[in-house]
């Protein structure tokens, strides 16, 4: 229960991460970080 919600706190992070970094016109960045994301996803 902890971990998912540590996980929960972590993605949103992550999007307010992405959401600035997009909008900086990084994309490159962006799809590296949900690449990343889904990797992890598949290790869980």
């Amino acid at each position: 229960m902890e971990y998912s919600k540590h996980s929960k706190k972590f993605k949103n992070k992550v999007a307010v991460i992405t959401g600035a970094v997009s909008s900086n016109g990084l994309g490159i960045v962006k799809r590296a970080v949900s690449f990343e994301m889904k990797r992890i996803n598949k290790i869980q």
